[in-house]
């Protein structure tokens, strides 16, 4: 596995912090549930309200699944866990500092440029797996297109440390038509 950060996601940054039903379900079939449950701030209700008051309250307690909430955690702690549960079949090498910077396919393997600290090194394989992200290396080199959509408005997500009288099992979605937003509690202090 090639990674061009150094150092996971920092601790203080939520990112992707919601875990979903099926997503726990997977963990659980992965075997490492129980490190992301230790960590994880449990989410059991979804509201959605607007300027007149709430609209919708959305739960998983119907959902078939053992897992009927949303798990918050931020992303450093989903990739440190990953990370240490990858290391420790013995299967996977982990290159961090490693950025690849041209991939190529023939006939028979892919062929990977990568770059770190001490210069360019390839690598080749029989198959690779891209998860390079919006700006992929990968997708532009197997000529898969970008499909982007503008909806016209611009968005920000914002971390705060802060005290709040808002339950911390419950996500508040406010649907202002002006500027809609919404609070979720994930870490001791942090929404």
């Amino acid at each position: 596995m090639l990674e061009a950060r150094e150092e996971p996601t920092p601790e203080d940054e939520s990112r992707a912090i919601t875990w979903m039903p099926r997503g726990m379900e997977l963990l659980d079939w992965l075997g490492i549930y129980s490190q992301f449950h230790k960590k994880g701030v449990f989410r059991g209700l979804h509201q959605f309200e607007n300027q007149h008051g709430k609209l919708l309250e959305w739960s998983f307690d119907q959902l078939e699944s053992p897992y009927q909430y949303s798990l918050q955690l931020p992303q450093h702690d989903t990739e440190v866990i990953f990370e240490d549960a990858a290391r420790k079949t013995g299967m996977i090498e982990i290159r961090r500092g490693h950025k690849v910077i041209e991939a190529t396919q023939t006939k028979d393997n892919v062929i990977v440029k990568v770059q770190n600290k001490k210069g360019l090194y390839e690598i080749s394989a029989p198959w690779g797996v891209g998860c390079d992200g919006a700006k992929s290396i990968i997708k532009s080199r197997l000529a898969i297109e970008k499909t982007w959509r503008d909806y016209g408005i611009n968005s920000a997500v914002a971390d705060f440390e802060m005290d709040c009288h808002l339950s911390i099992d419950i996500s508040n979605i406010v649907l202002d038509p002006q500027r809609p937003y919404g609070f979720f509690y994930f870490v001791p202090g942090r929404w």
